[in-house]
């Protein structure tokens, strides 16, 4: 890892030091969000703070242990936005745009981001106070700088490679689709300063906590237009930040809008790791969000980036909030705080799924969550398989109770009185779609095992009569794949030991696949049989519609993705079911498990093992009796195949019909 300890200071071409704020814990009280008022004597210290200025943009980056080089590439990232904002006409834009930093727990810094927020005089050490709290410095951004530590990490040998890796490939993003922008040193782009809030809290309290102090504690008093929450290591490109505010600026009913997320692209193509998190990134937003999008309600607005509309998250009369008490999108969204039940921790678990579920519930005004497929942004990927494993296990878990909890909401949404007609249908239809992807998430390893057998008995009664020496062979790949399955199932917990049972489980699916493939291939071959055809094209029609939805989003996208889209689309079955078999085996931990906060009490995982063993076996045995249905009953297995045509096919329309559409949107850009 780099250290900025190397790097010979440049010359300060603002000439002026941080301001210092201190703010102790005792400032506000972040679980009684009904009492939002500061003590008296802090009033002269927020007037100075927010010098009475509104920016048009407050963009939050949270950090908690990374290097620096992944705080470096953010604000290099922003800058470039600014620098592009100047580009085509829009300096008093780029000149309205404040970053908020927030460290979370002083002791977590890491040496290297340390350094470098002192060498870009963003942070003073010396003045920091004693105390539980948070610690203000209010300064601006030297360019200059800013420029020779990104230029100095960028080619030095000492850099995090993966790090390296977003930077530049969120550079030739820029050259690609930027194609007006050009990275002027000018004159007037070095008088574009950004202003700079960095925040570090004394103590660790969690990512929820971060989100607190910047929209109650900064955001109420500096009172922008828009907001961005944004993660270290997230790199936009130039033109995301105008594209997201852009879109907000031409439709005044969307609250929010979720960018196109990306990690870079893998540069082995063995690395399962990489080329899957790579692929469910891309199709994600190509074949995933849009049928959201048609069924009424996108359910994320991405931490690694995403802009939000202030007046959506908080009511504007803060007499009229304490006086009625109110709910609001923010109070709901910061019950997190607080201790809660097993089922709501692992809702919280990925707070981006909450925040724009309570700005559609708890407001009558109809706000929308949308997607800009231009904006891309390019983040961080988990480097090895047990790090992904638990963060897929909060993603995982939290996004299936989500779905849950919003039909147990539909019921009290739907009794306000103030929601119109159309509101009430898109609410509705969006309530139905989640909770069918939820039921078809529960009953993965069925639908996996289902289809696997029922393929296995058409193939195999073909075979029979034309090519009876195959049998055996697909007889053997068979009893493998499903060995491979219940393994996965029953051994869900043991993440240490899932890198073999990956690389199995991903073998046996690709060998059985290849098998059922190759014999009816060879079948046909030998024996001209024409409903062998007909099965062939039927498996082949599915990758060919969905390569045309994500051709449609972007031919330069295909082209540099279509290798690891192939394997992705492979690998991608076994992969899944390892990771929701992992999820659901732990659902009784509600750990952070990446970043701060991992441990967990051991107590409350004890007192919640009873209903994780609950929870498994309901799942492991629902699961086996529809697998047992679909191979015995004949109207299951048309059910379960007319079910998923419908999924499927809404989903791949949606994506084409979103992504022909976007291309017609961007050009009006």
């Amino acid at each position: 890892m780099a250290d900025l300890n190397f790097i010979a200071p440049t010359t300060n071409a603002i000439g002026l030091t941080p301001d210092y704020f201190f703010i102790p814990d005792a400032f506000f009280e972040p679980t009684d969000i009904d009492q939002l008022c500061p003590i008296e004597s802090s009033e002269k210290l927020l007037q100075k703070l927010c010098k009475d200025s509104s920016p048009e943009i407050l963009c939050c980056i949270t950090v908690y242990n990374e290097p620096a080089e992944a705080l470096l590439y953010s604000l290099a990232g922003i800058k470039n936005n600014i620098d592009y904002l100047a580009s085509i006409g829009k300096p008093f834009l780029a000149g309205q745009i404040t970053i908020c930093i927030i460290f979370d727990g002083r002791d977590k810094m890491s040496p290297s981001a340390a350094n470098l927020i002192e060498d870009l005089k963003l942070y003073d050490p010396e003045k920091v106070k004693s105390g539980a709290g948070v610690h203000i410095f209010d300064g601006m951004l030297d360019n200059k700088r800013l420029k020779h530590c990104t230029d100095l990490f960028t080619e030095s040998e000492l850099s995090d490679k993966h790090l390296q890796h977003i930077y530049r490939t969120a550079q030739e993003y820029n050259q690609i689709n930027s194609s007006g922008y050009i990275e002027e040193q000018g004159k007037n782009k070095e008088q574009l300063l950004p202003r700079v809030l960095l925040c570090i809290k004394e103590h660790n309290a969690g990512k929820l906590n971060t989100h607190w102090w910047f929209f109650m504690a900064l955001s109420r008093y500096l009172f922008p237009r828009y907001c961005i929450q944004m993660d270290a290591g997230s790199v936009p490109t130039a033109s995301c930040m105008h594209l997201l505010w852009s879109y907000m600026e031409q439709h005044q009913n969307v609250a929010g809008t979720a960018s196109f997320v990306l990690t870079p692209k893998p540069p082995i193509l063995s690395d399962i790791v990489s080329t899957w998190q790579y692929g469910h990134f891309s199709v994600e937003k190509v074949l995933v969000f849009p049928p959201e999008i048609a069924a009424g309600y996108l359910s994320i607005l991405p931490g690694q980036f995403s802009m939000l509309r202030w007046k959506a998250l908080y009511p504007q009369r803060s007499d009229q909030l304490v006086e009625e008490k109110q709910a609001f999108p923010l109070k709901e969204y910061f019950r997190g705080l607080r201790k809660l039940g097993l089922f709501e921790s692992n809702m919280f678990l990925a707070e981006d799924r909450i925040i724009g579920f309570e700005i559609l519930t708890n407001s009558s005004y109809g706000w929308k969550i949308a997607l800009v497929p231009s904006a891309i942004v390019i983040t961080d990927a988990c480097q090895s398989l047990s790090e992904l494993l638990r963060q897929r296990r909060r993603w995982i878990n939290s996004i299936f109770t989500v779905r849950l909890w919003m039909l147990f909401k539909s019921f009290k949404y739907l009794r306000n009185g103030d929601i119109d007609l159309i509101d009430r249908f898109r609410f509705v239809g969006a309530s139905a779609y989640h909770f069918l992807t939820a039921l078809l998430t529960w009953f993965c390893p069925a639908t996996i095992c289902g289809s696997t057998i029922l393929l296995y008995t058409y193939t195999k009664s073909i075979l029979e009569i034309h090519s009876p020496s195959l049998v055996p062979i697909i007889d053997l790949f068979l009893g493998i794949e499903l060995f491979s399955v219940t393994t996965i199932l029953i051994l869900g917990e043991l993440y240490k030991k899932y890198q073999f049972i990956l690389i199995l489980n991903v073998a046996s699916r690709l060998s059985f696949s290849a098998v059922i493939i190759g014999s009816l291939i060879c079948a046909f071959l030998w024996t001209g049989y024409p409903a062998l055809l007909n099965l062939l094209l039927a498996l082949c029609m599915l990758p060919a519609l969905i390569f045309l939805s994500i051709a449609l989003h972007g031919q330069w996208f295909l082209k540099q993705s279509w290798k690891s889209l192939i394997l992705y689309f492979l690998i991608d079955l076994p992969v899944w079911l390892v990771l929701q078999s992992y999820a659901f085996h732990n659902i009784h931990d509600v750990s952070w498990g990446t970043k701060g906060l991992t441990g967990g009490s051991q107590e409350l995982k004890q007192s919640r093992q009873k209903f994780r063993n609950i929870f498994v076996c309901t799942w492991l045995l629902s699961n086996f009796t529809l697998t047992i249905s679909i191979m015995i009953f004949p109207n299951v297995q048309t059910s379960i195949i007319l079910l998923y045509a419908f999924y499927i096919g809404f989903s791949v329309l949606s994506g084409i019909i979103f992504n022909v559409s976007s291309m017609r949107l961007k050009k009006g850009f």
